[in-house]
């Protein structure tokens, strides 16, 4: 349990909490700026997300932008055994397991 905790932890580390689209049918990817309050395009690359050796079925794929790697949060923790919940009124997702549990605000 506490591997898949810190798995799940590092993950979160390696996440953004960024709401994302696809770009029309050109394919890219456009995320969500809040200060502009409209999405903008983003130079990114897919990226297979494996877990224990076996990819992350996910409706998303891993991204590779800027330096950093956005994994897909609800497929990854819901691999890991934790369940997640968005609370849309205070924009945050709560994800948790049977003896933890794991606040993100957005």
């Amino acid at each position: 349990m506490k591997r898949s905790l810190f798995v799940l932890l590092a993950a979160v580390l390696l996440t953004a909490l960024l709401p994302a689209r696809t770009a029309g049918s050109g394919g890219g990817f456009e995320f969500y700026d809040e200060t502009r309050r409209t999405f903008s395009p983003v130079s990114c690359r897919e990226v297979t997300v494996l877990l224990d050796g076996t990819e992350l079925a996910s409706p998303l794929p891993g991204l590779l932008t800027g330096g950093r790697v956005l994994v897909p949060l609800r497929a990854l923790a819901e691999a890991l055994g934790a369940e997640v919940v968005w609370d849309g009124a205070q924009r945050r997702a709560i994800l948790s397991t049977a003896d933890t549990t794991l606040i993100l605000p957005l």
